[in-house]
């Protein structure tokens, strides 16, 4: 499986945000370097130059090409205002008459100046050329990492892709799976190691989960049974209480229920074996435990389905799920009335009880999540735990005051 766009784009995008910003970086200590090197330069050489015209006389030589010469004090020429004004020193880029110039001034002597300008359009030309060329640098740069970037994030992510895909090609349902070595990689070496060792620590707690599910199992199917039996010869006793027998029965059934559910939960192992399901002779038989519980509460159950269903789902968690939303909905509806509704496609069990607020129901599959009316706090978490093993789906909906409705979706 490839890797998120996301990363490839944040990963693209962090290569082509590098070579714009270091292209452009260059680009302008290039345009800074050109830049003063030009001017320091051209200003070396002016100086040079009016060292030059000052020894000689301004009358009987006349300035090179672009070169033009002011000195008042010996040729009587008239200096424009702007020229005037300046002081002794160097001005780059200085306009005059539609023009731009390097001007150089200098006091030769008491009212005695000089002025040497220097028509700075070629080199201007010049710069609009360099400007230009590392506009097109930086743009072809930018171009190059955009149609790069991709092929190098794909190259670097390559490998972990890799990983990912060998990852999710682990079956959690077994034990021993491991990681090939990744030799090539030191880097994806280390990750692969670590993730052996994670998931061999996975594999002996999981061993120890499930050796102390089974022998717990054991050890309490050997006191129900025993209790079973005692019922079972306390009800041959012409004087012995039906209503106690009944509670005694009904609480070792709903042990043994509970014990088979979390022992299921704990093992991880295939599913049972599915069997033809006939739902309107398999749910009220399953249902049969608990109609005296809710008779005694006074609470009426209604079916409101009579047509046949059937269904292919093994047996024994089918009941689970659904006497776990049963008892629920006993437990939460005393005095009130239960609707069970099925067919092939889904069951449902609507209470009219209490009914639970947004916050409750966001907690209420978590295992401990105890109800207003008692119980484990085990009972949704197991019931949606099996179904999730079987691929049903069950949801809940309540509102408070109003009830709720457990469905399991079977299709």
């Amino acid at each position: 499986m490839a890797m998120p766009l996301d990363l490839r784009r944040r990963l693209a995008a962090s290569l082509i945000s590098l070579s714009v910003g270091l292209a452009s970086a260059l680009a302008a200590l290039l345009w800074i370097s050109n830049d003063w090197i030009e001017s320091t330069t051209l200003d070396r050489v002016l100086q040079r130059e009016l060292d030059v015209y000052a020894s000689i006389d301004p009358s009987k030589t006349s300035p090179a090409a672009g070169l033009r010469y002011l000195r008042p004090a010996l040729t009587h020429q008239a200096v424009p205002p702007e020229l005037a004004d300046l002081g002794p020193g160097s001005y780059r880029d200085f306009p005059l008459d539609e023009g731009r110039y390097h001007v150089v001034v200098r006091d030769l002597a008491a009212g005695d100046r000089a002025w040497l300008l220097y028509d700075v359009h070629v080199f201007s030309e010049r710069e609009r050329w360099l400007h230009a060329a590392l506009v097109a640098g930086v743009g072809a740069v930018a171009l190059a990492a955009w149609l790069m970037s991709g092929w190098i994030a794909r190259q670097a992510l390559g490998p972990f892709e890799d990983l990912v895909t060998r990852i999710r090609a682990i079956d959690p349902a077994q034990r021993g799976q491991r990681l090939e070595s990744w030799e090539e990689d030191g880097d994806l070496e280390i990750i692969v190691a670590a993730l052996n060792d994670h998931m061999a620590r996975i594999d002996a707690l999981i061993e120890r989960e499930r050796a102390f599910a089974s022998a717990a199992s054991h050890e309490l199917r050997t006191p129900l049974a025993a209790i079973r039996g005692a019922a079972d010869v306390l009800a041959l006793m012409p004087d012995a209480p039906p209503q106690v027998l009944d509670r005694i029965q009904r609480g070792v059934a709903d042990a043994v229920a509970d014990l088979d559910a979390l022992l299921a939960l704990s093992q991880g192992r295939e599913l049972p074996a599915a069997h033809e399901i006939a739902l309107e002779q398999f749910l009220p038989q399953a249902a049969e435990p608990y109609v005296t519980p809710a008779q005694e509460q006074q609470t009426q159950i209604v079916w409101a389905s009579k047509a046949r269903a059937s269904l292919r789902a093994p047996p024994a968690l089918l009941g689970i799920v659904f006497t776990n939303l049963l008892r629920n909905a006993i437990r939460a509806a005393p005095g009130g009335e239960i609707r069970i509704d099925f067919d092939r496609h889904a069951i449902s069990v609507a209470d009219d009880g209490e009914g639970m607020t947004p916050e409750q129901l966001k907690t209420v599959f978590e295992p401990g999540t105890k109800g207003r009316h008692g119980g484990s706090g085990m009972g949704l978490y197991i019931a949606r735990t099996l179904a999730q093993r079987c691929g049903w789906t069950l949801t809940l909906q309540s509102e408070a005051g109003k009830g709720t409705v457990a469905k399991v979706n079977l299709a």
